[in-house]
């Protein structure tokens, strides 16, 4: 039984509509507030490895080649070093997002509109599988949109929505 069904076609249009609009407004907040508050990245050392790797995967390689001096400075926090080239302790799943993201048009943080939007619908569609239908899937996803998940680390290169997706 789908959404149509359980709550009637308009009813369930409705529905898919509000979460395309929360979904939206995640996306377009990840992009904004990213920019806003955290312009240079935030404190946190691991959203460079992450741009880094993404950076990489870009230019076709897998292992970003190491610098000629410093070569130590991410070893052995983000990685060892084996032919001159850096191995990255991270899978490159959320990297592979964030290179995605480059290709298309516009600045390099829609992928983190992508993914917070992404985040969304992953919960309606949740709530959907729990048996939840209108309002109360529409609330679920409302509640995400506005949960700290998506308003403080959607603004940042960290892989914590990308894995939950």
């Amino acid at each position: 039984m789908d959404l149509a069904e359980q709550v009637g076609p308009t009813a369930g249009r409705r529905v898919r509509l509000w979460i395309c609009v929360l979904a939206t407004g995640a996306g377009a907040w990840a992009v904004v507030g990213s920019a806003w508050i955290f312009p240079q990245l935030s404190a946190n050392s691991d959203e460079g490895i992450y741009l880094l790797q993404a950076d990489t995967l870009r230019s076709g390689r897998l292992a970003p080649a190491t610098p000629e001096t410093e070569a130590d400075a991410f070893v052995p926090w983000f990685a060892t070093i084996r032919d001159d080239q850096y191995i990255l302790k991270y899978t490159p799943v959320h990297a592979t997002v964030v290179a995605a993201g480059d290709v298309l048009p516009g600045p390099r943080r829609v992928a983190l509109a992508f993914v917070a939007a992404a985040q969304v619908v992953a919960v309606a569609a949740l709530a959907g599988e729990l048996g939840l239908v209108g309002r109360t899937r529409v609330l679920a996803a409302g509640l995400f949109a506005f949960s700290p998940l998506v308003l403080q680390l959607g603004i940042t290169y960290l892989p914590y929505g990308t894995s939950l997706v």
